[in-house]
């Protein structure tokens, strides 16, 4: 889980990834605990603390073969 910067908010899980268009960078589009899709948001990595957060890590093992088709 990852937690807004006022604690107020809890991305529950990540449901896709994208590079940004502007900025070329990797964001996952999170999904808050309490919310629907209308609220899904789209975050950059540094918005994960501890580094490599446990859902990205948990992202990114689900779908590693998806990378390697690619």
């Amino acid at each position: 889980m990852w937690m807004d910067e006022t604690d107020s908010a809890t991305v529950e899980a990540i449901l896709a990834e994208r590079k940004n268009p502007q900025t070329k960078e990797k964001e996952f589009l999170g999904r808050w605990i309490g919310f629907g899709p209308d609220h899904d948001e789209w975050l950059g990595q540094d918005k994960f603390t501890s580094g490599r957060n446990s859902l990205i890590r948990d992202w990114e093992a689900r779908n590693a073969h998806r990378a390697e088709r690619r």
